[in-house]
Parts: structure tokens; C-alpha cells; sequence
């Protein structure tokens, strides 16, 4: 039977290097799940995903992941360009006092950006954008990621007030 048939289940035998796999030891009978970062394309994904989820408790095994996902990339292992996982939001639409608030999880020119539009309520402008870019790096793509994540209305608020306040001060000559 090919391993597409079979789901999940045991293929490997791990024993820990500092020996607290032994019996009696903390990790002993743990279970682990093995990824293959020499063939495996799908381990790229499964490598910036935990780098992001252990980068505030564990900075630098994140930067070695991410690191290590990058060599995959370099190597033709992994996909050129992360996309996004079915249901995973790119996008998000807030109503708020202002107004209707997008922000948006884009690739610009020179990397991974998140972009707000917004309507800054003068007459003499219709809709207006701003943007936060990060470095075009896995680094980046993950700071990225994890940003917009962190987006709620209070954020985009925020943020966006800051916009229209200084769009008001240079344009407050020109509403009709």
C-alpha cells in the first residue's frame, strides 16, 4: 500500500539526543511527526507555520526554521511563492465611525505589504490607501502574516485615523 493511502500513521522510530526518550524519562512514549526537508514540498508550509506560531517564546529556532524553509526554497524543494490555504483570509472589510475600512494582505513589488483603504471624507478625494511594507524575505513574509492577523477594527481604526488626520491638514484648503 503507497503512503497516499494510508493517512497518518507510525513510519518512524524517534529517540531524542539527550536521552529523556529513555523509560522513566519525561519524553518517553511521546508521539512525534516527522517532516522530510531534503524531498518533502509540503514541509515548507509546515516550517513557516510553526516558526510563526514559536516566534515570540522561541526567536531564534523561528529564524533557523524560517532559514531552513528558505534553503528548501532555494533548493527547488517548495513552492516559489507561499499561497494561501483554502478559507485563509487575505482580506477584511470593518464598518466602523469612519467608515468602511479594508485592510489587505498583498505581495507589492518589493515583498509582502499590508494595505488599508479607506474614504478620508473630504469631497475633493475619493478613496485612499496607505501601506506597511516588510522585507521580502520568508522573515518578512512571516512578520507579514503575522501582522495581519493581528488586525481587528480597533487596529484599522487606529491606524487609518492617523491617515485621514494627516490628509485632512494638507487638503483642508480644497473641500468644497
Amino acid at each position: 500500500m503507497g503512503d497516499k493511502t494510508k493517512g497518518l500513521y507510525g513510519k518512524f522510530i524517534v529517540q531524542r539526543t539527550d536521552g529523556r526518550s529513555l523509560p522513566g524519562e519525561k519524553h518517553h512514549g511521546c508521539e512525534y511527526f516527522v517532516l522530510d526537508l531534503s524531498h518533502d514540498p509540503h514541509a515548507y508550509r509546515a516550517l513557516m507555520a510553526y516558526a510563526a506560531s514559536c516566534s515570540e517564546d522561541y526567536p531564534l529556532l523561528a529564524g533557523d526554521l524560517r532559514a531552513k524553509a528558505t534553503q528548501m526554497r532555494e533548493a527547488g524543494i517548495a513552492p516559489a511563492v507561499a499561497i494561501l490555504e483554502k478559507g485563509e483570509k487575505f482580506a477584511k472589510l470593518f464598518e466602523t465611525d469612519l467608515g468602511q475600512i479594508l485592510a489587505m494582505r498583498q505581495s507589492g513589488d518589493e515583498g509582502p505589504e499590508i494595505a488599508f483603504f479607506f474614504n478620508p471624507g473630504l469631497d475633493c478625494l475619493g478613496v485612499c490607501q496607505f501601506k506597511i511594507g516588510y522585507p521580502d524575505s520568508d522573515d518578512g513574509e512571516g512578520a507579514a502574516d503575522e501582522a495581519f492577523k493581528r488586525i481587528d477594527e480597533e487596529a484599522a481604526v487606529k491606524a487609518t485615523s492617523a491617515q485621514i488626520a494627516y490628509i485632512k491638514g494638507m487638503f483642508s484648503g480644497s473641500e468644497a
